[in-house]
């Protein structure tokens, strides 16, 4: 499952005129346009790994640079909130954003309050341990007051395995599956066709007699040699 972190209630938030956007913790300069610092990749480089799961057990992965991520807790380039995508979000009934000040202050940022609306909150993610994903989400924002979230992008759908390895201790898997949108991801991504178009390598470790694990899960870059099925 793929997801974005949000901004929400009292926000300071970048108008299309500003040279600025709130990406993870910092505020940094940008010469992208609007249109090209929303328009994100869906394919495999453009999400982080993380070692959360949400409340049915699935495992969850930012959106954003993960070298950047790990080097300066930054996203490279994800935005968090700003007037456009919020703008965005409220045309599809997924939040509503009333400005608070129309004077933007010295980085072109104004003071808006943002809502989820109940469509918005239906792809707020639940977390398997409610402190460390809420946590997880503060820290990343700088957002000690609580005022983030994190919205459901995406969910991948597996349509296909092969089995290429097995041991009496591990087995490794070729696995195919394509992306189901939210509105959110919908917003943000476009239309991605409902094709097995995307691969991983799975592998899992037998504990016990009977039990095996997921131990590993690395995505196939769409560039790559593509594994046959």
């Amino acid at each position: 499952m793929e997801y974005a972190l949000l901004r929400i209630n009292a926000v300071n938030a970048a108008t299309s005129t500003s040279r600025y956007v709130v990406d993870g913790v910092r505020v940094v300069s940008r010469d992208e346009s609007d249109e090209a610092i929303h328009s994100l990749s869906w394919d495999n480089d453009g999400f982080i790994p993380l070692d959360f799961k949400d409340a049915d057990g699935k495992k969850v992965n930012i959106v954003g640079n993960r070298i950047l991520a790990g080097w300066r807790n930054t996203f490279g380039g994800s935005c968090a909130g700003c007037e456009y995508c919020y703008n965005a979000f409220q045309d599809k009934g997924l939040l509503k954003m009333e400005v608070l000040n129309d004077v933007p202050d010295y980085y072109g940022f104004r003071q808006v309050n943002v809502t989820l609306t109940d469509e918005g909150k239906k792809y707020v993610i639940k977390w398997e341990d409610e402190n460390d994903g809420n946590m997880m989400v503060c820290n990343l924002l700088n957002s000690n007051t609580g005022d983030a979230v994190a919205v459901k992008l995406m969910e991948r759908v597996y349509t296909g395995a092969k089995k290429v390895k097995e041991t009496d201790t591990e087995a490794v898997f070729y696995l195919q599956y394509y992306l189901n949108l939210t509105p959110f991801g919908e917003v943000l991504f476009g239309n991605i066709p409902h094709e097995p178009g995307f691969q991983s390598v799975a592998t899992y470790t037998k504990y016990g007699e009977d039990e095996w694990k997921l131990s590993s899960l690395e995505d196939i870059r769409r560039n790559a040699e593509k594994r046959e099925f």
